[in-house]
């Protein structure tokens, strides 16, 4: 099945998350040019739609879901992104407090990544984290899908945070 492939494939890209010391930290810069450059790529898709971009210490992802739902029942086609996932990658990713199909993150996933590969090829002690890539992959599918708003929580947090490509 192509999602298993998918999944391997992204679990393949560094992840901040559960790495400690090695060679690749030691190198990699620290700033958002990577995902603002990657994001250039796929014609930075986080500008496609308004955000709100929930941060904090606690609760943000339950405020996420909430702001989600009452836009939702506004009448707006939401987009969610959400960290971490509980069960399975595409609960991280909903339109209209649906998740996306494994067949949607598949399509999406594979249409991105032959770019992921060549600019981590071009870039080898700077490539392109695993939360870097599923935060421009969940604006992708929110532009793909043309959603009226989207609700972001950010990832680690920090002025370094993924998703900071927003703009305010």
């Amino acid at each position: 099945m192509r999602y298993k492939e998918a999944l391997k494939d992204l679990m393949s890209l560094t992840d901040f998350g559960t790495i400690a010391n090695n060679n690749i930290t030691k190198k990699r810069r620290y700033n958002l040019n990577r995902i603002i450059n990657f994001s250039t790529i796929f014609g930075n898709p986080e500008n496609s739609s308004p955000n709100i971009h929930i941060a904090g210490t606690k609760g943000k992802g339950s405020t996420a879901v909430f702001i989600s739902s009452i836009l939702k029942t506004a009448g707006y086609k939401t987009g969610l992104f959400t960290s971490p996932h509980i069960h399975k990658i595409t609960e991280r990713i909903q339109i209209g407090s649906k998740e996306i199909s494994k067949n949607k993150f598949t399509n999406s996933f594979y249409k991105m990544w032959p770019e992921v590969q060549q600019y981590n090829q071009k870039n080898p002690d700077n490539q392109i984290t695993l939360f870097e890539f599923l935060t421009v992959l969940a604006f992708y599918i929110f532009d793909k899908e043309n959603t009226d708003i989207n609700v972001i929580e950010v990832g680690l947090g920090g002025k370094l945070d993924s998703t900071n490509i927003l703009t305010p």
